[in-house]
């Protein structure tokens, strides 16, 4: 009796091999064995990390609304920028659940990988704006957020989280967000939590 073929872990060419005689899992040569035996987060396990992703964005959102509502803006501002970092997260891994790819340990944990640099995953935050834009109905009310504002957003966070010291004015910065820039970013945030819900609820 033939085998029925099946897409290898890996490369997704069709095979009948498994990663032995004991396993089920599809693996078509050695060199495909080789990279499943290197550590990652393997597909079965990426969908829990949307899900946690995206509650943390929420939970960091909701502690956001409240540092705001006591005037706390720096504060506020600082962690609705984390909630669009962890949304952003929450994007990543969706793509590389949609195609069928793992997330390498070394991936995961370089310094300046995707996953760990605050810049980058503000700027997916564009990304994911741009893919939404082609799929869901309402996609005109989104804000087109460009890759100059991530590095605006970037620097308007670290102004809002550390002491720092301008050479020029030859004087000490403190985190001071006004009420405005605080309100702003928190109706940002809540667009950007709201489109990657819809993402992952609609399977897109």
């Amino acid at each position: 009796m033939t085998s029925k073929a099946n897409p290898c872990y890996v490369c997704r060419k069709l095979t009948i091999e498994t990663y032995s005689k004991y396993s089920k899992t599809p693996i078509c040569s050695q060199k495909c064995r080789e990279i499943y035996k290197t550590p990652q987060i393997y597909r079965e396990y990426l969908q829990e990390g949307i899900e946690k992703s995206i509650q943390n964005a929420e939970r960091l959102l909701y502690d956001a609304e409240k540092l705001h509502e006591t005037e706390r803006f720096s504060s506020s501002f600082l962690l609705s920028c984390l909630s669009l970092e962890e949304c952003a997260k929450a994007h990543m891994i969706w793509q590389r659940k949609f195609y069928k790819k793992p997330i390498f340990e070394k991936e995961w944990n370089r310094a300046r990988a995707p996953f760990k640099s605050h810049l980058f995953k503000l700027e997916e935050v564009q990304h994911m704006l741009d893919y939404i834009a082609k799929v869901v109905d309402d996609s005109g009310s989104f804000e087109r957020f460009q890759k100059k504002h991530a590095k605006r957003l970037q620097r308007s966070k670290e102004a809002n989280t550390y002491v720092d010291y301008n050479f020029l004015k030859k004087e000490w910065k403190t985190p001071n967000c006004g009420k405005s820039d605080s309100e702003v970013n928190l109706r940002f945030s809540r667009t950007v939590l709201s489109v990657i819900k819809k993402l992952v609820a609609q399977g897109l």
